[in-house]
C-alpha cells in the first residue's frame, strides 16, 4: 500500500516537471543605443527621411545560434530597404534577444529600430564662401 502509494506520488512529480518544462522558456535581452552614428561622414548633406526598423531571427536546436556580422549587415540591410533612397541609419537602438525553450531549442533575434536618411557626401559648404 505504502509502495502503490509512493509510485503515485513519483509519477505525477514526474508529470508535473515534464509540463512545467514543456511550457516554460527564458529570454536574455540586450541592447544599446548609438546617438549621431560616426558612418556620417563630415562635410555631407544628411536628409531624415522617417523612422524605420529591421529584424532578423534564427532558431537552432541544441547550440544556440552565433550573432555573426552578416545577420549584423542583414538587420541594417533590413531596415534601410524600408526606404527607397536610404544610406544610413541615425540614432539607432540596437537589441539583441536570446529565447531558450524547453528541450534544448533557442532563438537568438536582433532589432534595430531608428531614423533612416540619404547622406549625399562631401557637398556642405562649411567655410560659408560661395
Amino acid at each position: 500500500m505504502i509502495m502503490k502509494r509512493f509510485k503515485k506520488t513519483v509519477i505525477l512529480g514526474l508529470v508535473v516537471i515534464f509540463c512545467s518544462l514543456l511550457f516554460s522558456n527564458c529570454a536574455t535581452e540586450l541592447g544599446t543605443v548609438v546617438l549621431n552614428s560616426e558612418y556620417v561622414y563630415p562635410n555631407s548633406n544628411v536628409k531624415p527621411l522617417g523612422r524605420t526598423s529591421g529584424e532578423w531571427k534564427k532558431t537552432t536546436f541544441l547550440i544556440p545560434p552565433a550573432l555573426t556580422k552578416q545577420a549584423a549587415d542583414e538587420v541594417i540591410n533590413n531596415a534601410l530597404s524600408k526606404h527607397e533612397s536610404a544610406d544610413v541609419i541615425l540614432d539607432y537602438d540596437y537589441v539583441v534577444t536570446l529565447i531558450t525553450y524547453p528541450f534544448w531549442f533557442y532563438t537568438l533575434k536582433l532589432n534595430i529600430v531608428g531614423t533612416a536618411a540619404d547622406m549625399e557626401v562631401g557637398k556642405q559648404n562649411i567655410g560659408g564662401g560661395k
